[in-house]
């Protein structure tokens, strides 16, 4: 609601009220306004409602300019945004988490699969080469993995084959 007043209090305008134009009113606002102050502050407007004003001095015209708001009105909208905020935010949250459990997934799993040709090659399996899954470094260290892989399986043998010549 905005509201004038004028001198003596006496409401000059207003835009939503059941008080006639003309008729003296009196509250925090409209009390500072006319003391020639500005400022802002919860208090009750003129009839006696609970409200968030701002108040200003046009003492050039001898007039003050109010502007409130009731006070559930506004904490309605105030909640309405909190619960729109918490929605975003939750939503936010959950898609942020599907995306991180996917990307984690897509550096870990070629990973655990490179640990797992490890374990079978220090159990003496040197046949199974590890997945190349990626063409980023883990990708590049798996191939180097079956590179080094196939050089052990290469020096082994010839070091068998090594044995078996000097035994005969």
């Amino acid at each position: 609601m905005v509201s004038s007043v004028g001198t003596s209090n006496t409401l000059v305008s207003q835009t939503i009220s059941d008080t006639t134009v003309g008729q003296a009113v009196e509250s925090v606002g409209i009390d500072a306004a006319m003391r020639g102050l500005n400022g802002s502050g919860l208090y009750q407007n003129y009839v006696q409602v609970p409200v968030i004003g701002v108040y200003h001095t046009l003492s050039n015209l001898g007039l003050g300019l109010l502007v409130e708001q009731r006070q559930d009105d506004a904490d309605l909208a105030a909640k309405k945004v909190a619960q729109q905020i918490i929605l975003v935010g939750a939503i936010s949250a959950v898609i942020l988490s599907i995306g991180l459990y996917w990307l984690a997934r897509l550096i870990v799993r070629p990973i655990l699969e490179l640990a797992r040709t490890a374990t079978q090659v220090a159990a003496g399996n040197f046949e199974q080469p590890a997945p190349v899954l990626t063409e980023d470094e883990v990708g590049l260290l798996a191939r180097n993995f079956n590179y080094m892989v196939k050089q052990l399986k290469l020096s082994l043998e010839r070091s068998q084959m090594y044995s078996i010549s000097l035994e005969q």
